[in-house]
């Protein structure tokens, strides 16, 4: 498989920028466009504000990527899945650059933003027949069978996680399908409503020995933080005041945290 050495980000199929390499290939660079600098807003408040000039990713935690990017990428399922599909083509994954996999998300991925050129490695037909994909699923997850991760990778739509899940559309819109990881045929599956979000957080190493998000890099981010973070992608801070609360209110393991400025 020949090695992507830059791509273009659209967001909606708006040109975003062009992601590439340092001459060295050990980090990635990112540049808006120009039309995206007039018209657009920041897609990493934290790691790229919305600015003219070259960008270069850190080494860590992305191992020299950058994390809005990271995020497009499948990981857990969805890496097993992809790792097997390209056994079988003969591609050692461990071989793949993060551009080399961000063109294998191309435009199928779960977010927003979608990458130009596009690999096409993942094929298949959506499925709608849970009972079957979560069979299969459980073969390819046990070593029974690997014949079928190019189907089990195209429905699960580049997802992250460990565990294992699909993907589909009907007219109400988009849902997940969450596997058990025992098959039990009176309960094939847990099926969770996509709901609208976006990812506000910096990922350092953790806190407390755990992997931990924050927007502040200390693990305790306060409302101003938050509010401060939306601002910067144009929602307006009253909006983001509402977002906050109705998340605090409904979430009933976040109240054992108070909100502070």
């Amino acid at each position: 498989m020949k090695q992507i050495k830059k791509l273009r980000v659209k967001y909606h199929n708006q040109p975003v920028g062009t992601l590439s390499f340092t001459p060295d290939s050990r980090l990635c660079v990112f540049e808006y466009s120009p039309e995206w600098i007039a018209s657009g807003f920041s897609i990493s408040p934290l790691e790229l504000p919305l600015r003219s000039g070259v960008f270069i990713a850190k080494p860590f935690p992305f191992k020299g990527n950058f994390g809005i990017f990271e995020d497009s990428l499948p990981d857990g399922y969805g890496r097993y899945l992809l790792r097997k599909a390209l056994l079988k083509e003969g591609i050692n994954d461990n071989s793949l650059t993060a551009l080399d996999r961000l063109a294998i998300v191309g435009e199928g991925g779960m977010g927003a933003l979608t990458y130009c050129p596009a690999i096409e490695v993942i094929r298949g037909e959506e499925i709608t027949d849970f009972d079957f994909l979560q069979e299969k699923a459980l073969e390819v997850l046990k070593e029974y069978q690997d014949n079928d991760a190019y189907m089990l990778l195209y429905n699960s739509g580049n997802s992250g996680g460990a565990r294992p899940k699909a993907v589909f559309k009907d007219d109400d819109g988009h849902w997940l399908i969450k596997f058990r990881h025992t098959y039990d045929p009176k309960n094939i599956g847990k099926i969770e409503r996509l709901a609208p979000a976006y990812d506000l957080t910096l990922c350092e190493n953790g806190f407390n020995g755990q992997h931990a998000t924050s927007v502040n890099g200390t693990g305790y981010p306060t409302l101003k933080d938050f509010i401060e973070v939306g601002t910067k992608i144009k929602i307006p801070s009253a909006k983001c005041r509402s977002i906050i609360d109705e998340v605090y209110t409904t979430c009933a393991p976040l109240r054992r945290y108070p909100l502070t400025l």
